[in-house]
């Protein structure tokens, strides 16, 4: 099985100067379950691109999305955007919605990505890395590439991924 990229958009593709370039544009189109036209504006291609040279170096891995902008009523205006923007690795889904209809309680986003390991990858657990601008992921560390929101899924961001795949590697033969 292929290797999988988690893929969070905030603090990863898309960054601060994002948003003050599309006039401060939010997530509410996109609640509604209707496509995501105006997500291109947002997201930065240097960064998508990123991404997908991670993908190539990581032996052609697949993306999941397992950002808070998921939902499957959208999914094919997610891979238009993505790959409009330079990302050639396959989209191959999302990670479930875990969280509980009581605004009390909390699910991590390390849950929805273990449930759809778990799901999708039983006997290849180990094959992934999580890129990520929130802590919410902690339980999967060390596959886990911390980005900022100020700059993303940057160069620096990329070869810290590179070299975390390289120990996995390591660690795995």
């Amino acid at each position: 099985m292929k290797p999988v990229i988690f893929l969070d958009f905030d603090g990863v593709i898309i960054i601060a100067a994002s948003y003050d370039r599309a006039g401060g544009l939010g997530r509410q189109h996109w609640l509604a379950g209707t496509p995501p036209i105006g997500l291109g504006h947002l997201i930065e291609p240097a960064l998508v691109k990123n991404v997908q040279a991670l993908a190539t170096e990581m032996g052609g891995a697949e993306v999941v999305l397992s950002t808070g902008w998921r939902d499957e009523r959208c999914m094919d205006g997610y891979r238009f955007v993505l790959e409009a923007n330079g990302l050639d690795a396959e989209v191959v889904g999302e990670t479930p919605s875990l969280r509980p209809r009581k605004m009390s309680a909390i699910v991590k986003r390390s849950d929805e990505i273990s449930a759809w390991l778990k799901s999708n990858r039983p006997a290849d657990f180990g094959k992934f890395i999580v890129l990520e601008d929130e802590e919410n992921v902690r339980a999967l560390e060390p596959r886990v590439v911390y980005t900022r929101f100020g700059t993303g899924f940057d160069d620096e961001r990329l070869r810290a991924a590179v070299e975390l795949w390289g120990s996995i590697n390591k660690q795995e033969s």
